[in-house]
């Protein structure tokens, strides 16, 4: 009977020890899909809203949290892409896990992104305001396009299709209207749609064919001379000089010549004082005629 009653009482104990382990392990899996869950919810938690504190009791969210950090600290920033004349500091690590379109950055320092017709148009379609100004720089889209030095041809080709809801002759902080800005960076592209499209090259007591001389751009001189009224020769600008005797000035006679071709009468035009521009620079004149 005793052996009965210790055996009975042995197989029950080691029920029980066998009933533990079982609710042990039951509680070390719950254990880690509690874990599983908290870093799922701590993932899910940054992509909803990137902006909410990270919850750092998690591995998860400790490096949500630690990504947040380096991300908004640009001192450990190691890539930099330029987007017409403006800087973004980045992480290669970053840019490489979220997207497959950078490939190897290992030996990237910059990237340099050229102005995108498509992306413009997108945002214009979308009810983007064509005529805002940056308050600092007065700068309008406009503006900025004539800044440029990037991808001039489509952009110009953008502008063309969307003129009539831009203010082509606004001036910026430094009375400079995209056309005149054109021509100081070059961009010869945007400087014939805009002439094309009637825009003014009166700005600030001077012309566009000032600009285009003292800047020494044939290409733009040329194209302002294909105008059918080219009235704006004889304009003279705070100094008292048109196109024309600036060009003799800064002896740049091909300039000058160009424009007696196109206006010889301008050549006789005279200064304040009723001097002839030619007998200022006589060799010049008589290279140009």
């Amino acid at each position: 009977m005793c052996t009965g009653q210790k055996d009975g009482g042995i197989s029950h104990l080691m029920g029980s020890l066998n009933h533990l382990d079982l609710l042990r392990e039951e509680h070390l899996e719950l254990l880690n899909k509690y874990a599983d869950l908290q870093q799922k919810y701590a993932a899910l938690q940054s992509k909803v809203d990137p902006d909410q504190v990270a919850d750092t009791s998690t591995l998860s969210g400790q490096l949500c949290a630690t990504l947040k950090n380096l991300f908004e600290n640009h001192a450990f920033s190691d890539l930099v892409i330029r987007v017409d004349g403006r800087e973004f500091k980045c992480h290669k690590f970053l840019l490489v896990a979220r997207s497959n379109h950078w490939n190897d950055l290992e030996s990237t320092d910059s990237i340099e992104i050229p102005g995108d017709a498509t992306a413009c148009e997108f945002l214009a379609s979308a009810g983007a305001d064509l005529n805002f100004v940056q308050s600092k720089t007065l700068f309008t889209p406009l503006h900025y396009v004539a800044f440029s030095t990037l991808n001039q041809s489509s952009m110009a080709e953008w502008v063309s299709s969307r003129l009539k809801e831009m203010n082509i002759n606004v001036a910026d902080a430094e009375g400079r209207s995209a056309l005149l800005l054109s021509i100081v960076v070059g961009n010869i592209a945007l400087t014939k749609v805009l002439l094309k499209h009637g825009a003014d090259v009166d700005s600030q007591g001077r012309t566009a064919c000032h600009l285009a001389v003292q800047q020494r751009n044939a290409e733009a001189l040329l194209e302002l001379l294909k105008a059918s009224d080219v009235d704006f020769l004889s304009v003279r600008d705070k100094m008292g000089q048109t196109p024309f005797s600036q060009a003799l000035f800064s002896k740049e006679h091909a300039l000058a010549a160009a424009i007696v071709k196109r206006l010889p009468h301008v050549a006789l035009q005279t200064n304040g004082s009723g001097m002839h521009f030619d007998l200022s620079d006589i060799a010049a004149l008589l290279y140009c005629l």
